[in-house]
């Protein structure tokens, strides 16, 4: 004799199967994550500053607190009387954020002043240099993509020479000098509970966004297979997920993600975030947030 109930049964296993494959947690990829050190990294430029800067050496100090084959970042310190000479690198494009002090750097073959909250890109290929020559010592964020090679990829460059052709290929030809404040001051958008902004540089090394994250903003769990990210919060109010745990954060913390590890963000719901942010490398069309439900 047929029996209907063994159908029915069977059909209610596979679907309860395929809902459990929905609702699985997709893998995340193993080796995806070879940098120093292997999880992700939040420090404040201040508190590290407060310590260990050097206003009254005429040189650049700092230590490095990410390395990795896609990028460097490290804190520094160029204290009263610095000169570093004009040069190019042939390698990597380098990203500056001013946090603190004066100075000037030289931006397309002209002297500028730089103040906090400044974001200088320059791209592999373009010559520049740095002086700072009042009575404050310059502090900034550096970051190298991808990581220079053992001894350096520093070329200095004297008058009327010449830089090998090819050498610029992102989206500017120039080096870019903006302020993220004044930025922001003119594109806020505190009230939108997602992320907007900007992007204001990219290459195939890296990718550089000014965002403002408003109230009530959530970013999910996830992790990037390709890029190391990197952000630096410029003010506002909210918290990141660093290593499994939630931590506020506030202006002069900079955050660092290698890739695959996973990571989500959530802004106050009384004030936005507002942050620089860097992938390096750049993300391929259509990004690499792999979401973690």
């Amino acid at each position: 004799m047929f029996n209907s109930k063994k159908p029915i049964l069977l059909l209610v296993v596979i679907w309860l199967l395929s809902i459990a494959t929905c609702w699985a947690e997709p893998t995340i990829p193993q080796g995806l994550v070879d940098s120093t050190p292997n999880k992700a990294i939040l420090m404040n430029f201040q508190e590290w500053y407060s310590t260990s800067g050097k206003p009254n050496d005429p040189k650049i100090s700092g230590t490095v607190i990410f390395s990795s084959p896609r990028s460097m970042v490290a804190f520094r310190d160029a204290g009263k009387g610095t000169i570093v000479p004009s040069h190019f690198h042939s390698t990597a494009d380098e990203v500056l954020i001013i946090t603190g002090g004066s100075g000037e750097i030289l931006v397309n073959g002209e002297w500028v002043a730089v103040k906090p909250g400044d974001v200088h890109v320059n791209p592999r290929g373009i010559i520049h240099a740095a002086r700072v020559l009042g009575n404050e010592d310059l502090q900034f964020v550096q970051v190298f993509a991808p990581i220079q090679s053992n001894g350096g990829d520093t070329n200095i460059v004297n008058y009327g020479d010449k830089v090998p052709v090819g050498l610029v290929s992102s989206s500017s030809d120039k080096a870019i000098l903006l302020n993220f404040d004044a930025w922001y001051e003119a594109n806020k958008k505190p009230e939108d509970p997602k992320i907007s902004g900007a992007v204001i540089f990219s290459s195939p090394r890296l990718m550089v966004a000014f965002r403002d994250a408003g109230k009530g903003t959530v970013v999910p769990v996830h992790f990037h297979a390709t890029a190391d990210e990197i952000l630096i919060i410029t003010g506002g109010n909210g918290e990141i997920l660093v290593n499994d745990e939630w931590v506020a954060v506030k202006a002069g913390d900079v955050h660092v993600n290698p890739r695959g590890v996973i990571h989500a963000a959530r802004a106050s719901e009384n004030e936005d975030l507002r942050f620089v942010q860097i992938f390096t490398p750049l993300q391929p069309n259509g990004g690499d947030t792999n979401i973690i439900r």
